[in-house]
């Protein structure tokens, strides 16, 4: 269980930022450990006024679990693109890294 360590858009972007490393360097158990908190983060922090960004975060979260379960390095970093981008939309410009 995370400990909401990643509570605004600068740190899960480091986060995102640290699954990448992991997964080009082959840690595919830390980079699944890593995933789990960011899932768990992103539920947490789903809030009213950006439920439905937060929702595709949490589903793009979801389906880097599965690539990293599958050790799909391509589709991981399709996937973390996609979160980031995802990551933007909620931050906002004022939040932007």
């Amino acid at each position: 269980m995370t400990a909401y360590r990643f509570f605004n858009p600068t740190g899960l972007y480091g986060l995102l930022n640290g699954i990448g490393a992991q997964i080009s360097v082959g840690e595919w158990e830390v980079a699944s450990e890593s995933s789990r908190d960011l899932s768990d983060e992103a539920h947490h922090q789903k809030s009213a006024g950006t439920a439905q960004s937060w929702l595709n975060f949490i589903q793009q979260a979801d389906s880097l679990r599965i690539a990293i379960g599958a050790k799909d390095e391509g589709e991981c970093v399709e996937k973390l693109n996609g979160l980031r981008s995802a990551l933007t939309v909620i931050a906002g410009p004022e939040g932007n890294t």
